[in-house]
């Protein structure tokens, strides 16, 4: 039973039960309109394949952490609607980007009102949730269901981490779970030019696709497309102006389209450069795509094995410098792994149980988790 707070007029002797429950809604409602005064323009909108709008924000005043999410709301659209929508950029860029999928009437309408124009400004609350604030030295990270959205943001904070020589963070480890593609193209050419900033044995990528051989398809020919662009050289991380988004590609027959230019472009690579065996192609060696079920068991063990090598090796180091190079620390920051989960609750009991499965004296697993249902806004 929800515990009511009691009320009796002074005049009529009747009594009003009022619910804590709505005295928090109350609230919630009263600090959205207090904070979410000020109008923010939006300063680009980009449709990407599958009915998905990408919109930049700059100068929003707002400050956030990887994985946290903020409440937008259109007055165009609605005058009193709120909506959760996550972060999908990395707080160093100094700015907010969002990708919104159409799955409701507010997200269709959204999508319909700024794939025209970007006049319309926005009201915006946050951020809130946790975010991801990381100090491991090895850090798996976990995606699945809508937890996409959230882990963009935290693979592009997690790899600039990598890159900088005076951050903790030493290596990745990338499984991403998915049912269909076709939608999250923006991810994967996020992804994509994400790993080309660091070296290959640094941060491994492998995708799970839970669906059909023809959704792998598609998802293997965007990848040779995008390689196809990109090619080997040092211009690698330059913007080509033959790419797949930023135009309007939403409708289904430019599907074929989209797939025919990937397989062309792949045709005239050298036969060493094309998409091949997954242990010898991209991102190159270390991703890959695969059409089953995660294997748990596999990751924990692979993770598990480096890492214990890697702290035996800096154990003997120790050892035969006959000083003590590394703090007590160091050397337990060696054996930790950070596990951050963003998705559904049943891949999260999985993972749980594996961490606990494999962590002991000699390694440990350290899961943060956040669970996220499928929203039809």
């Amino acid at each position: 039973p929800i515990p009511c707070v009691p009320w009796q007029s002074q005049t009529s002797g009747h009594w009003l039960v009022v619910s804590p429950f709505f005295l928090l809604v109350l609230y919630d409602w009263w600090f959205s309109r207090k904070q979410g005064k000020k109008k923010i323009k939006v300063a680009s909108a980009d449709v990407c394949f599958g009915r998905v709008i990408e919109i930049e924000i700059k100068d929003s005043d707002i400050a956030y952490l990887p994985g946290q999410y903020i409440k937008v709301r259109c007055p165009k659209i609605s005058r009193s609607g709120w909506h959760n929508l996550y972060i999908t950029s990395a707080p160093s860029s100094g700015l907010i980007r969002l990708h919104i999928e159409v799955k409701g009437k507010w997200s269709n309408q959204f999508y319909e009102l700024f794939r025209q124009t970007i006049e319309h400004p926005l009201r915006l609350v946050g951020p809130f949730g946790p975010g991801v604030q990381s100090n491991y030295r090895h850090v798996i990270l976990i995606a699945s269901a809508q937890g996409s959205l959230p882990m963009a943001s935290v693979v592009q904070d997690m790899v600039e981490k990598l890159i900088d020589q005076n951050s903790a963070v030493d290596k990745i480890y990338f499984y991403w779970i998915l049912k269909q593609v076709a939608n999250m193209q923006w991810f994967l050419e996020m992804i994509d030019k994400t790993a080309r900033q660091i070296q290959k044995s640094r941060f491994e990528t492998e995708i799970f696709l839970m669906s059909g051989s023809g959704d792998l398809n598609i998802g293997l020919n965007i990848i040779m497309g995008m390689h196809a662009r990109h090619g080997d050289s040092e211009e690698d991380t330059k913007e080509s102006p033959d790419k797949f988004s930023g135009g309007a590609v939403d409708v289904p027959s430019e599907l074929s389209t989209l797939v025919e230019q990937a397989t062309d472009r792949e045709a005239l690579l050298p036969s060493t450069e094309r998409f091949a065996d997954p242990t010898t192609e991209s991102w190159r060696i270390q991703s890959r795509l695969t059409m089953c079920r995660p294997d748990f068991h596999r990751v924990f063990q692979k993770v598990r094995y480096e890492v214990q090598l890697k702290a035996t090796h800096f154990e003997k180091i120790r050892e035969k410098s006959c000083m003590s190079c590394m703090s007590g620390n160091d050397m337990e920051q060696q054996s930790i792994v950070g596990v951050y989960y963003f998705g559904d609750l049943a891949t999260c009991e999985r993972i749980t149980h594996f961490c606990t499965e494999y962590s002991d004296n000699a390694v440990a697993f350290e899961l943060t988790e956040e669970i996220l249902g499928e929203k039809k806004y």
